[in-house]
């Protein structure tokens, strides 16, 4: 059995697995600080099995199509974006506990799957991808929730001159080209290009892979020294990145926040601030990484009694931006990012 271990905000992960190749492909590709000698217990434990199928026990009551229950544990029998992957959940004291099965009657996923995990030969298996999400990600999005208060928001962040900065922004809009473009200018260093973790006081980087296409390293191609490619891509038309450790901060105290949006200029707007909260909720729901975890979230919080009220989610994002300056950023497609940001960030910032 393969065991490794990885940290997220103080938080421990540990996954054992007989495919070593899976092993190594997440300890090379997570983005997550790995390997760590841990002394203590892991807060969460995660076994991954192969065809090793999982049925149901007499104890289990069903109460959909694919969620079972029993007095202390979960079971979800269908993912809709991960054919054949299966869950198993349960919480002793503060310990999570997942137990994930790869199985597909058919075989087919499960025949690309051991392909992959049998030949170093095929670097962009995209299921593969899919698979950390859902073994690594998920199981420590919802334990910082649940447990440590450590919250979930689709958004870019960077640190400028020691402030923290939250960009904004629907899917799609450019918030990953631009926080990383950013790295144009003295003083900037980047935190994360898709997702945020944040208390009553402070943004955390989520060490995500970094996808980007060819239009946009086009546009990156300047800060081409600070990007290190890794030979696996999400999708036809992306490749994964991570950013050289000296370019980036992992925490900020947020001082602006700003939406991106397109325009026929770049200029800054002003922003009410109860109305960039609920933007903010909003993008929660749109952004699908989020929607399908905040789906595995409430199958579990039936089991274990622990849900997140969207009340709390609310005061808690309140009170961080209590003392955030907030604004729209309206900017001209295709316009290069360090020029934007000179003309109305930086216009902003004090």
């Amino acid at each position: 059995m393969n065991k490794m271990d990885c940290e997220l905000l103080g938080s421990y992960l540990r996954l054992h697995s007989e495919q070593k190749e899976l092993v190594d492909f997440i300890r090379d590709y997570t983005g997550l600080q790995t390997n760590y000698s841990i002394e203590r217990d892991p807060n969460i434990c995660v076994n991954f099995k192969v065809n090793d199928d999982f049925h149901v026990g007499k104890n289990y009551r069903r109460i959909s199509r694919s969620i079972w229950l029993d007095k202390s544990s979960v079971f979800i029998s269908e993912i809709e974006r991960f054919p054949g992957l299966k869950l198993e959940a349960k919480i002793e004291g503060n310990k999570f506990y997942i137990n994930a099965y790869l199985v597909n009657k058919n075989q087919s996923v499960l025949k690309k799957m051991i392909s992959y995990l049998i030949s170093k030969e095929n670097h962009k298996e995209f299921k593969f991808i899919g698979l950390l999400y859902y073994i690594i990600f998920v199981p420590f999005f919802y334990y910082l929730e649940r447990f440590c208060n450590q919250y979930l928001l689709h958004a870019s962040a960077i640190e400028y001159e020691g402030k923290g900065i939250i960009l904004a922004g629907l899917g799609g809009i450019g918030k990953s080209t631009f926080s990383l473009g950013t790295l144009l200018l003295q003083g900037s260093k980047f935190m994360s290009d898709n997702l945020i973790f944040f208390d009553y006081q402070k943004i955390y980087s989520c060490p995500e892979p970094i996808a980007l296409d060819d239009k946009s390293i086009t546009i990156l191609k300047e800060i081409a020294n600070l990007l290190v490619p890794k030979e696996i891509s999400f999708t036809k038309n992306r490749m994964w990145y991570q950013i050289k450790q000296e370019a980036t901060t992992t925490e900020a105290i947020p001082k602006y926040l700003f939406w991106l949006q397109c325009g026929n200029e770049n200029k800054i707007l002003p922003l009410n601030k109860d109305m960039c909260i609920n933007h903010l909720l909003n993008i929660n729901l749109l952004a699908k990484e989020i929607r399908e975890y905040y789906i595995l979230a409430a199958a579990f919080d039936f089991a274990f009694s622990r849900p997140l009220s969207p009340n709390v989610y609310f005061e808690r994002l309140s009170r961080l931006l209590s003392g955030v300056d907030c604004y729209i950023l309206q900017f001209k497609p295709g316009s290069d990012i360090k020029s934007v940001f000179n003309e109305t960030i930086c216009k902003i910032i004090v």
